[in-house]
């Protein structure tokens, strides 16, 4: 097997993050931000169905969010959000 003479070290290349979408599903609050992400990067979703892209860091903090509203009584906290395909 032939070996790259073109090769790069890895600090020549900037660290690239992937992108995933997000649904926000919240259908009773009209903006959502989610600020202070662990990637330092900051979130607006503008309402029910929005589609936001978000650094693969920050997924996992955005998934975990949870509404503090009981959309009826004796519901559990509801989702705020999905990750799309």
């Amino acid at each position: 097997m032939a070996q790259r003479s073109d090769s790069i070290s890895k600090s020549d290349q900037p660290i690239t993050y992937l992108k995933n979408r997000i649904l926000f599903l919240g259908p009773w609050i009209q903006m959502y931000e989610a600020a202070q992400m662990p990637s330092g990067n900051g979130y607006v979703f503008s309402g029910a169905g929005s589609i936001v892209e978000v650094d693969e860091r920050d997924v996992p903090t955005i998934l975990a969010t949870r509404s503090g509203m009981n959309p009826c009584p004796g519901c559990s906290e509801s989702m705020l959000f999905e990750i799309l395909d």
